[in-house]
């Protein structure tokens, strides 16, 4: 049983390395060796890289952070008619986060090796998470593959637009932390251009980082001797001629999630999954900055 588990799941991750969103066949075969956690695949037969004691994160931090989520989005998603499932895995090194569908319920799935990399902060963490959650609530543009998660660009604007905004206005220490960020000044002008200052501004700062974070860390799992450098006021000046809907660059992403950060449409407008104007800024809008870059998304309307 133990071997047949691992080789399935096996076959599962050849398909899906960086993957995020994932087909209810896998989603399956991982829930089930989530919870099978006397069968020790991942040393076993599919190579790990292991992280513990290397990162900031901390398994009760992970879980703080989790939790967060789930306070905001379970009834979110119970409102229509759904149920909202986070499976955590802090023991597992895969350095990777899942989300999947199985009949009305939404799971997204947490691997321990990605929260403990050595690059990766609270911030950054729960901008993966938020991801996550985009790939069921970020609407237009959706994977060409998949009748319900959004594409990976939209999933990461739907990260810092909705979800961390949603989840930080209930963090009581917002202005202390975002005033102890090492900025640039150019990101604080802008973000306080967009939102005042008040806690929406400590917010905007807050998810710039945490998508400047977030960046260094895909850029040190693509090549742990890479140079590269990913930084907020550097933007990726690639225009797409069709809109990506797989993974955009690390700066692309970044570039992405640091518009969300910067759109001041409220949180409650949901994004729709035709109208790509509806919760969202845009180019054509009262306030174009915030909206979707070009490296990856191209506006039609």
């Amino acid at each position: 049983m133990k071997f047949i588990l691992s080789f399935l799941l096996i076959l599962s991750q050849v398909s899906s390395v960086f993957a995020c969103n994932i087909t209810e066949e896998e989603l399956k075969f991982r829930v089930l060796m989530i919870y099978a956690s006397n069968i020790h695949y991942n040393s076993l037969f599919f190579p790990r890289i292991p992280f513990v004691n290397e990162g900031n994160l901390t398994k009760r931090e992970y879980n703080h952070i989790i939790d967060s989520v789930k306070k905001i989005y379970i009834p979110l998603f119970k409102e229509k008619g759904l149920n909202f499932r986070i499976e955590e895995a802090w023991d597992d090194d895969q350095t990777n986060a899942f989300a999947g569908v199985r009949g009305s319920d939404r799971y997204i799935l947490l691997y321990g090796g990605y929260a403990r990399h050595k690059l990766m902060t609270k911030d950054a963490y729960l901008s993966v998470v938020c991801h996550e959650v985009g790939h069921h609530l970020g609407g237009f543009p959706r994977k060409a593959t998949s009748n319900w998660s959004s594409s990976e660009g939209q999933a990461d604007y739907f990260s810092t637009l909705k979800c961390m905004k949603e989840v930080l206005r209930k963090d009581e220490d917002n202005e202390s932390f975002a005033l102890s960020l090492e900025l640039p000044n150019e990101v604080k002008e802008l973000c306080q251009d967009q939102h005042g200052i008040d806690q929406e501004y400590f917010i905007c700062l807050r998810s710039a980082k945490a998508a400047e974070e977030h960046a260094r860390v895909l850029v040190a799992l693509a090549n742990k001797e890479s140079v590269t450098k990913v930084f907020l006021m550097t933007p990726d000046e690639n225009v797409s001629q069709i809109t990506n809907l797989q993974h955009p660059s690390a700066q692309c992403r970044l570039d992405t999630k640091f518009q969300g950060a910067l759109c001041n449409v409220a949180t409650t407008i949901a994004l729709d999954g035709y109208d790509e104007r509806q919760g969202a800024c845009h180019p054509k809008s009262l306030s174009p900055l915030g909206s979707r870059p070009a490296c990856w998304f191209v506006h039609k309307k």
